[in-house]
């Protein structure tokens, strides 16, 4: 049987190489998913094994009908990686709440409502698997 991946954030960076890793080497077929419809087109190429699904991982309805259009489209997902990304990125001591808050829709909200989404079309194929890729990056210390 076929395998099949979501990326989402495949457009670019790790989820891009990780998009084209799966594709040519795993066998995968590879829905992936952003905000930049351009950087999904450059990474899909001309492998068809690469499916690019432009989604603001935000929109909660419209996560909603990309992934009804994956699942009727590929057939299911064994294997979902969640590599949204929202960075916030301000001087110290000027802080800005709805920076914070576009941020955990991305970053947290976004993958709840999809994992919570997920589990049952990804239960009803036997399971599958689900990542999320982090970064140190929001770690670093305050004067």
């Amino acid at each position: 049987m076929a395998r099949t991946a979501w990326i989402i954030g495949g457009g670019s960076g790790i989820g891009r190489a990780l998009a084209q890793r799966l594709a040519a080497r795993e066998g995968f077929t590879v829905a992936i998913s952003g905000r930049r419809a351009e950087k999904l087109a450059e990474t899909a190429g001309d492998n068809p094994a690469i499916r690019p699904y432009p989604l603001d991982i935000t929109d909660a309805s419209a996560t909603e009908t990309c992934l009804a259009q994956i699942l009727a489209d590929l057939g299911g997902i064994d294997l979902l990686v969640y590599g949204a990304v929202a960075p916030v990125r301000m001087p110290v001591g000027e802080y800005s709440l709805a920076d914070f808050h576009k941020a955990f829709e991305a970053n947290y909200f976004g993958f709840v409502h999809l994992a919570g989404s997920l589990v049952e079309p990804m239960t009803a194929r036997g399971g599958g698997q689900i990542a999320v890729i982090g970064s140190l990056a929001g770690y670093y210390g305050l004067p």
